[in-house]
């Protein structure tokens, strides 16, 4: 894979956008992801015909998705304009929610599994200051590239291939931190029972409503993180009877009329 033309974030001379500087992406965190800065750039891919097109990823920060194993997979594009429809653009043609984009290199023993870039950007900087985080198993964050877990595949080349790779290198346990809606939170049941299908224990960590990490402060991931339930057939069934944001959404839906 060719990302578009950009710049690797710092530049040169070790400044970086004011917009990852006022949201907390300093110039560490930004070397640390491997972020680039696209001003005029072009994706091109194949379409089902066989013919050439391109996709602008201009006024973008680019953001590469590296597979556990640290190969480049795909990347994700964020608008810095607000002109655009799509806030986070991803490449047209490339291979989507197969890899486990992978905040570290290094063996995960008990990674957490959050939905976006963003997210998992935001969950590494926040827990980075807690010791007692960052020196435990649990020392890896993976991104699922959406709210939802990728399987089924013949040739084993989806997410939960990877996990299973994962389960092989001594991974036991995995924390689902997804963003705090109704919808969410039954996609992350279903994963768990899929990922408990493989011999792995499957925490849920609860965000806030209508919240994922990158919109809440890092006592407010942690404080989920450490208070995360593990998944058992008995839990599944009580939040899908009783979702823990149902009462939530009735609330906006009430306010929403008056």
């Amino acid at each position: 894979m060719t990302l578009p033309v950009s710049d690797p974030l710092p530049l040169p001379d070790g400044s970086n956008l004011a917009y990852l500087e006022q949201r907390g992406f300093d110039a560490d965190i930004c070397k640390y992801f491997e972020l680039r800065w696209c001003q005029f750039g072009w994706w091109k891919f194949k379409d089902p015909d066989g013919n050439t097109q391109t996709q602008n990823f201009g006024d973008r920060v680019i953001i590469p998705v590296f597979d556990l194993d640290g190969t480049l997979k795909t990347f994700q594009g964020r608008d810095l304009t607000g002109e655009f429809g799509e806030e986070v653009s991803v490449p047209d043609g490339a291979a989507r929610n197969r890899p486990l984009p992978s905040g570290t290199v290094i063996t995960p023993w008990r990674p957490t599994m959050c939905a976006w870039a963003r997210a998992l950007s935001t969950w590494l900087q926040s827990s980075l200051p807690s010791m007692r985080i960052r020196n435990c198993a649990m020392s890896c964050r993976i991104g699922s590239f959406g709210k939802h877990l990728s399987y089924g595949a013949p040739d084993g080349d989806d997410q939960l291939g990877r996990f299973l790779k994962l389960k092989a290198r001594g991974v036991t346990t995995v924390t689902i931190m997804w963003d705090g809606e109704i919808n969410a939170l039954l996609a992350a049941l279903d994963a768990a029972k899929v990922l408990s299908g493989i011999g792995m224990k499957v925490r849920i960590a609860l965000l806030p409503f209508e919240k994922d990490p990158n919109e809440v402060t890092g006592d407010v991931t942690r404080k989920a993180f450490y208070a995360a339930q593990l998944w058992t057939p008995a839990l599944d069934i009580r939040w899908r009877l009783r979702n823990p944001y149902a009462e939530d959404a009735k609330k906006k839906a009430a306010a929403a009329k008056e």
